[in-house]
Parts: structure tokens; sequence; C-alpha cells
């Protein structure tokens, strides 16, 4: 047992010192409130936003826990001993890595600080064994699938202490609505050791591109269609049955884990630079290459051809609501979401032509970034909160989850070499099982 009352190596009960600390005042996000918030103080309260409460309900009310996996393979094992003590050092000065959810359907919701259950948040699997790739992705899929416990903090880390390909194995599991996955990104560049920090080149977070410039035209167009999808986008039709979508021939109508080949960014850059003129970028490389799989797996593997599902097969992916300077935490140190979902069709009858698919992308991305669609829907967002019963908003967020045939998260890393307890990190991969949210 820890000699920190704020932690213990037994689960939690009502005779823990959490439950025996009286209520604090609720905090805001008041930059100088005069609150050391790395201190851990057992029954102190802060506000949860509404984005967050709401990714809330649609886990406690409808059992859909949204849930960013981050796998880390390192180079060497430096012990469970080592890993826990190095990570509690660095999470416990976040306070919603020491805090649970508490959510009310009347007063809101807000996180508040409890007694952090050490052997509840730390694991080990594959203890005396080598663990394959395969039993590796195994495991994440199971993941995926574990109920987090409402009365604790909303993470878990479990360690592989060895791997057949060599070194082992971190996995972090931390709920959404702790944060996004830019912020939490952050927050796992804060795990890494020291020395690596001085270099800002592998601690930072990239800012948004500026939005390109568009005609008059295009901004209007863009202009009224966001609007439009801003106020309708939870009430879109899902994607029809398509092989990737629903089970059939080619669907598995379950969740997979699995890694394919690694794309190093330099060629994805060398890709964008020979497009220079058309002022390409690497999120349209990606895109682009993403599309050109899907059609090349309806083509090969399912027996469809890819120009027939033209405009039917949509992709969802994130779009970070921040302003260009705004920080990705809040001024209490924790992470926070700040998102919504960009949706646009895959040019699959352009699947022959690279660069046309690329041109195509281009236009739909340019469209989106120019859209009001997502500080309309986060305006509004308190309003609908207010005024619409709770089960309808989680049935539209739900719906919203399902509405494109592929979702996809591209979040940036750091792009040098960085060590956790002094292991060195060789892959970084992050999953997202995300709920639908608009904003």
């Amino acid at each position: 047992m820890s000699s920190d009352p704020a932690l213990s190596s037994s689960a939690a009960t009502s005779s823990s010192p959490a439950a025996a600390v009286a209520a604090q005042p609720l905090l805001g996000n008041k930059a100088k409130d005069g609150v050391d918030h790395t201190e851990h103080v057992l029954g102190r309260r802060r506000r949860a936003s509404v984005i967050t409460r709401l990714i809330g309900h649609f886990h406690y009310e409808l059992d859909k826990p949204a849930l960013i996996t981050a796998i880390l393979l390192l180079e060497k094992n430096p012990g469970i001993d080592v890993l826990r003590k190095t990570i509690l050092e660095r999470v416990m000065r976040i306070p919603r890595f020491r805090s649970k959810l508490v959510l009310n359907r009347k007063s809101g919701g807000y996180f508040e600080e409890v007694t952090v259950d050490v052997g509840y948040h730390f694991e080990v699997f594959g203890f005396g064994k080598k663990v394959s790739r395969e039993e590796l992705n195994h495991f994440v899929e199971s993941i995926q699938e574990w109920p987090m416990d409402v009365e604790k903090p909303l993470w878990k880390m479990v360690h592989i202490p060895e791997l057949e390909e060599g070194g082992s194995a971190v996995i972090f599991v931390i709920h959404h609505a702790i944060g996004d996955g830019i912020s939490l990104v952050d927050v796992l560049l804060d795990l890494v050791d020291e020395s690596d920090k001085l270099n800002p080149d592998t601690v930072s977070i990239s800012k948004r591109a500026k939005a390109p410039k568009l005609s008059f035209y295009k901004r209007t167009n863009a202009f009224m269609k966001g609007i439009n999808q801003g106020m309708t986008m939870p009430l879109w039709k899902q994607d029809r049955p398509n092989p990737l979508k629903f089970k059939g021939k080619c669907g598995k109508g379950k969740l997979i884990a699995s890694s394919g080949n690694k794309i190093e960014l330099k060629r994805v850059k060398q890709v964008a630079k020979q497009f220079a003129n058309e002022h390409i970028s690497v999120n349209d490389v990606l895109l682009a290459t993403l599309t050109k799989a899907v059609a090349t797996y309806f083509k090969d593997h399912c027996e469809t051809d890819p120009a027939k599902l033209e405009r039917k097969v949509r992709t969802q992916f994130l779009v970070n609501t921040r302003n260009r300077n705004e920080p990705v935490r809040n001024e209490h140190g924790d992470p926070y979401n700040a998102f919504s979902y960009g949706i646009m069709p895959l040019p699959l009858d352009a699947h022959k032509d690279f660069k046309t698919m690329m041109l195509r992308i281009k236009a739909e991305i340019d469209m989106i970034k120019h859209s009001p669609a997502f500080k309309l829907g986060r305006a509004q967002l308190p309003y609908q909160v207010k005024t619409t019963p709770l089960p309808l908003i989680l049935d539209l967020m739900d719906n919203l989850n399902n509405i494109a045939t592929i979702t996809i998260s591209n979040v940036p890393g750091p792009q040098q070499q960085v060590s956790l307890a002094g292991a060195p990190i060789k892959v970084r991969e992050i999953i997202h099982r995300l709920v639908g949210i608009c904003y």
C-alpha cells in the first residue's frame, strides 16, 4: 500500500479517503484561480464541458464507451515497477487522470478527484511468455470491449513484458471523455523521458494549417453548405450497405485490430512536393492513398467495380475546432475535447488516376476548411442540450457515428527518437474508437 493517501493498491470502497472528503466548490476553467492544479486534493471538483458530458452519457446511458488506445512498442523491457513509478509521477500531475467523471442530467457534470487505485490502473499481460503480434492484436481487440469502472479515473495501462519480435509493449487505454486525440497525444508526449523534452521539435504539436484562399463563389458555396451541414449533419442518412460497412461476402462484422505496412512520412512529403503547383498537401496524399486502397480492396477481394460505388462510400474524420493559437490543454493542465466530424465521399471512380483523386480530394477538403459548420455547431450545442431530451441526443450521436463507411484519424506525433522509462520507443500506434458527436 502506498504511503500517499490519494493512492491505493486495492480497489477503492465507500470507506476510502476519497469518499470521506467533503465535496469542494466546483472549479471553472479560469487561468488564474489561485489553485495548484498539479496537487492531488481528494474531493476537488472541476466542471466538465458539454461535449465531455455527452461522451460520458453515451457510455453511462448506452454502455458504449469511447476509448482511445495508444500502443507503444519499446526496444527493451524497463520493468513494470519502473514503468508504474515513471508514469504515475507524470500523469498524477494531470487532474483528469486522478478524477472520476460524475454526471447528472439536471446539473450537468464534473470531474471529482478520488483515490487512484494503482492495482486497477496498471496491469500486466502475457507474463512469462513471448507474445506474438497476432496475440497482441487480439488483446487490443479485447481491450476495446473492456468496461471502464465509472467510479475511477477513466484510463488504464497494460504492460506486455516480452514480444516475439523483441522488446516489450505498453498499451494506454484512455476514455475520450478525458480529451480528444490532439490533446491526448500531448499527454503521451508528457510521458517521454526528460532528456527528450530538451528538443522542442520532439514534444510539440503542430499547428493547424491555414485554410487555402478560395474564389468568392467557392467561399459563398462553402458558407451555405456549411450552414446546412451544421444544422442537419446528425440527421444525415447512413451509407448504404457495401462490402466494408456491413456483414456480407467480405465484411467481418466485428472489431479487428491489425497493423499493416508503414509508409514513411518523407515518402508522403515527396509525393506532395511533386504536385506543389497544385498545392497538394500531405493529408491530400494520405486520403488519396486510402481511396486507392479501398478501390483495390473492392475490386480484388469483393468483385465489385469501385466506380459503381462513387459517392456511396464516405469517410469521416476528426476536425480540430480549436483556434490556430489555442492551446491543446485547458488552464488546469487537462486535455479536453474540441473536435467535430468532416464527412466526404471517396472519389472511387477516379481510382485509376492518382493525380485526379488528389485534386478531387483537395477540392473537398478546401471546402470543409472554409465551412462554418463546426463553429456553428459548437455554438448551438449548449442550447440543444438544454432543450432536447437526452435520449434523443444520444440517438443522434449514435447515428452520426455510423454515417460513413470509414472513420480515419490523423494526429501528429514526434518525428525524433523518444524514450519511455529509459526504453527507446520504436513504434507508436493510436487506435480511436469514437462516439459520434458533432462538435
